[in-house]
């Protein structure tokens, strides 16, 4: 697992992974143009972080890209 909290993608890169676990905040997704993965997961869509997404829907928004360009999302 890498991604928000804990090791950095980076620097898993250079590791032999069958399957790799990455954890995008919405801080992440609001810079990802281009996301592709098999599987993603959509989780903790809560009233969280409006000081920067300013409402309710612009959070939802970001945080749904990380469904877009995946074979299976779930929510």
């Amino acid at each position: 697992m890498s991604g928000n909290i804990g090791t950095p993608v980076l620097d898993t890169l250079d590791k032999k992974q069958d399957i790799s676990i990455v954890e995008l905040s919405s801080f992440h997704l609001e810079h990802i143009k281009n996301l592709k993965s098999d599987i993603g997961v959509l989780l903790n869509v809560e009233q969280d972080h409006l000081d920067r997404h300013h409402s309710f829907e612009s959070y939802k928004k970001v945080k749904e890209k990380v469904l877009f360009g995946c074979s299976v999302g779930l929510l």
